[in-house]
């Protein structure tokens, strides 16, 4: 069940419009969805057969769940469908599992980034940043939660190791009303918002000045990636070893 809306937290899918075997393109539309906006249209992320449909017409699910499966026509989905639904295991997506793998000593010159923080892992990844090679993004968080819980994970992040968070966002066609430019101004605008109220709260409990908390903006922001990725010089004195 895809975010179809902002606020939206689950959908009640209205009406199949593609049946199992039917071939489908990126972009077509598979079924209609109601939110708490409106009915709206819910469409393939990828070519393939429809396999498999896992929720029927009037079932009401939370975002993220899994509601059909596309495949190439031979392809093994039975991995897939055993863990749609609420039966899936969260743990296996703990970055703490990569542990050894940030440890190990023949990859201490190896940069690793979580992608989307680890979220909803966004406490264990707190402190796998103060690995000297380990760094987080905070993408997808930018359209699955809202600008104030966003910020409290930023600011979590920040006042321990600012210099390895990474501004990170999602864009991606949402429905042929929303396309991937709305989807991509939702979540930068999220982005921001949420750095402000983390960097806000900071100098408001006096833990950082106003300077300081414009320094942080552009490390995040800016800074961090630069120095990461080898982009070119750095404006900003971060403190840490090249």
């Amino acid at each position: 069940m895809e975010a179809l809306s902002p606020t939206m937290e689950e959908g009640r899918l209205v009406k199949w419009l593609k049946n199992e075997g039917d071939q489908v393109k990126s972009g077509d539309i598979l079924a209609e969805v109601e939110t708490d906006k409106a009915v709206m249209e819910l469409v393939a992320r990828g070519d393939g057969v429809v396999r498999k449909r896992l929720a029927n017409e009037g079932d009401a699910s939370p975002v993220g769940t899994l509601l059909a499966v596309i495949a190439a026509p031979d392809e093994n989905i039975d991995a897939i469908v055993a863990g749609a639904g609420g039966q899936y295991e969260l743990s296996g997506s703990n970055p703490l599992l990569l542990e050894p793998v940030f440890n190990d000593l023949s990859l201490t010159k190896t940069n690793f980034v979580i992608v989307h923080g680890g979220w909803p892992y966004t406490k264990e990844v707190g402190f796998l940043l103060n690995k000297p090679n380990v760094y987080a993004d905070f993408s997808a968080q930018t359209f699955m939660l809202s600008p104030r819980k966003l910020s409290e994970v930023l600011r979590d992040w920040l006042e321990l190791y600012p210099e390895h968070v990474l501004f990170g966002t999602d864009t991606f066609p949402g429905t042929p009303e929303i396309g991937w430019e709305e989807v991509g101004w939702l979540t930068s605008n999220t982005a921001r918002q949420a750095l402000a109220l983390a960097l806000t709260g900071m100098m408001n409990d006096g833990l950082i000045t106003r300077e300081r908390a414009r320094e942080l903006a552009r490390l995040v922001l800016h800074e961090n990636a630069i120095r990461l990725y080898n982009f070119g010089p750095s404006s900003v004195s971060t403190g840490l070893q090249d």
